[in-house]
């Protein structure tokens, strides 16, 4: 799909390679970037593990929705902060908020609506997707003012046992408009484990419902 321009990032399409040195996981792409732009990004990037600084993964050609992806941020015991990554994620969360108005200007029935396919999912299937756990935190609406979710998906003690490695999470004081969710998914190791299970029970000819539960 074509994304317009305001969902690609605040600076542009933003990705790692020689431009962030963000590794060989993220893209080489910096198209777009200001003057000061690749300067500002390097500082973002080298506040998070790895200096895999938040880069688009996905968003919405209708409306303001879109994901992101990162490490963690390098906090450490002492509280550290960027301001270089505290503004970068603010404006992801403003991008999104101008497309939404975009989108409620150009569509009828409020935000990514119309008539042509671009209808918002129903908020049932929404509770459908997300198991109808921590769907307060997973689905917004309009009487939720944040417009940042930052999801983290480690247990909420692993992100404050690695704050004595020099990491951790991010500080919501000092993110406009986030907020921050911890949804206790276990390390590599563990998901690992979890998918070889699941292939198992899949390729097994005498599996039983019980062993889904």
């Amino acid at each position: 799909a074509t994304y317009p321009s305001v969902l690609v990032g605040p600076c542009g399409i933003v990705g790692g390679g020689s431009g962030t040195d963000g590794g060989d996981s993220y893209s080489n792409e910096t198209n777009g970037l200001p003057d000061n732009g690749i300067g500002l990004l390097r500082r973002c990037a080298a506040f998070r593990s790895e200096n895999r600084l938040p880069a688009l993964t996905w968003g919405s050609p209708h409306h303001g929705g879109s994901i992101w992806r990162c490490s963690q941020p390098k906090v450490g015991l002492q509280g550290n902060r960027s301001i270089e990554d505290e503004r970068y994620l603010y404006a992801i969360a403003e991008e999104a908020k101008r497309a939404n108005l975009k989108a409620d200007a150009r569509l009828a029935g409020g935000v990514g609506g119309g008539s042509k396919g671009e209808d918002r999912p129903p908020t049932e299937f929404l509770r459908m997707l997300c198991g109808r756990n921590n769907e307060s935190d997973l689905i917004m609406d309009g009487s939720n003012p944040c417009s940042l979710k930052i999801m983290d998906m480690r247990p909420k003690s692993a992100a404050m046992a690695n704050r004595t490695q020099g990491y951790g999470y991010e500080n919501t004081n000092y993110y406009r408009g986030a907020s921050i969710n911890f949804y206790g998914i276990g390390n590599i190791h563990a998901v690992r484990d979890s998918y070889q299970k699941v292939c198992a029970l899949c390729l097994s000819p005498n599996t039983s419902n019980i062993q889904w539960m």
